[in-house]
C-alpha cells in the first residue's frame, strides 16, 4: 500500500506474515513494501544423456507465489521448467552444454522480477563391455551398456589393426 489519506486520521492496519502478525497505527500516510525479489540458485547440476534429471531454482522476497519462465536460450531437449515451482526435470535427449536465462516474477499487481543465466551440461554416459576383456577367438557374445545413439565401436586385433568398425544407429547396426 502506498499513499496519503485525503484527511488526517489514524489508519489501523493488521498485517499477517509467515511468522506472525504485525499490528500498527499509521499516521500521515503510509507505505508497505515487500522485499526485493531475488533468484537464490547460482548453478544447476549436470545431467546424463537419457537418464532422469531434476533440479530446482529457488527465489526469495517479493510476494509469492512466483511464476518461472525461460526468456532466452533453450533447455536440453527432453527437459522442461515448471512455471509454478522452478523445477527443471525430464529425460535429456541430447548431450551438450545449454545456456539459458530464467526469469521469476512475483504476484504483485505490478510484478517484480529477477533473471539469472544458467548452464546445464548433459554428459554422454560411460559405457561398459561384458565380458572384459573380450576374446573374440572364442566366439564370445559381447554386451554393450550405456552407449548413446550414433555411437561408433572399433574392434582391433592384437597388433592394433582395425578389424571392424560398427556404427550404432537408433534403427540398427551399420558396418
Amino acid at each position: 500500500l502506498i499513499g496519503m489519506p485525503p484527511d488526517k486520521y489514524d489508519v489501523w492496519v493488521k498485517i499477517t506474515v509467515a511468522h506472525g502478525t504485525i499490528s500498527a497505527v499509521l499516521r500521515d500516510g503510509f507505505e508497505i513494501k515487500g522485499t526485493d525479489l531475488k533468484i537464490n540458485t547460482t548453478s544447476l547440476s549436470q545431467g546424463v544423456l537419457r537418464q532422469t534429471y531434476s533440479d530446482t531454482i529457488t527465489a526469495t522476497g517479493g510476494f509469492p507465489p512466483y511464476k518461472w519462465s525461460i526468456i532466452d536460450g533453450n533447455l536440453p531437449e527432453g527437459l522442461s521448467l515448471c512455471s509454478d515451482d522452478g523445477i527443471i526435470s525430464g529425460i535429456p535427449e541430447c548431450s551438450g552444454v545449454y545456456s539459458f536465462i530464467v526469469q521469476v516474477e512475483d504476484s504483485c499487481i505490478e510484478p517484480r522480477s529477477d533473471t539469472e543465466t544458467f548452464i546445464i551440461k548433459i554428459n554422454i554416459p560411460e559405457f561398459y563391455v561384458y565380458p572384459n576383456p573380450v576374446d573374440l577367438n572364442k566366439g564370445n557374445t559381447v554386451r554393450f551398456e550405456g552407449l548413446p545413439d550414433n555411437a561408433e565401436i572399433k574392434i582391433y586385433d592384437v597388433s592394433g589393426n582395425e578389424v571392424i568398425c560398427l556404427r550404432l544407429m537408433r534403427k540398427g547396426i551399420y558396418y
